[in-house]
């Protein structure tokens, strides 16, 4: 009987250690941070400052990899909106057409390198540069933008 019983701790142990090893090595598809991504014309001031307070998040907060996209005014106003609504529905429903298009979401190191389109994929749409700063400042405790 003790023999058995040593032999099932054993197996037991192995198990959990088992367990506990591959969480760690699988771990990098897990979403480990959140990633602010900014769309907009490249010559918008609005835009230039959304992409610097998200490079802050970035390197001084310990966000996920910043994603920026810049677009010429013709692009930006010609398709690249359109192509936002239809990525991002909750932008389409809140009618949000200026320049910048500001989104986060969770993001896992590399997880763009093996599929772009996961920066359209389970977002949290903040808005445009105001509403992006404001929620900056919630986020921080502040109440002023």
């Amino acid at each position: 009987m003790v023999h058995w019983a040593g032999r099932i701790a054993l197996l037991a142990f192995a198990a959990v250690g088992l367990y506990f090893a591959s969480t760690l090595l699988f771990q990098s598809n897990v979403p480990t941070k959140q990633c602010v991504h900014v769309e907009g014309m490249e010559s918008c001031p609005y835009y230039q400052r959304s992409v610097q307070l998200a490079q802050t998040l970035e390197t001084q907060d310990g966000f996920g990899k910043t994603g920026v996209k810049g677009w010429t005014r013709e692009e930006w106003q010609s398709s690249r909106k359109g192509e936002l609504w239809k990525l991002i529905p909750s932008a389409a429903e809140r009618k949000h057409t200026t320049s910048p298009f500001v989104w986060i979401r969770d993001c896992s190191d590399g997880d763009l390198a093996k599929n772009p389109q996961n920066a359209y994929k389970n977002v949290d749409f903040i808005g445009g540069n105001d509403a992006f700063h404001a929620w900056e400042s919630k986020r921080r405790g502040k109440d002023e933008l």
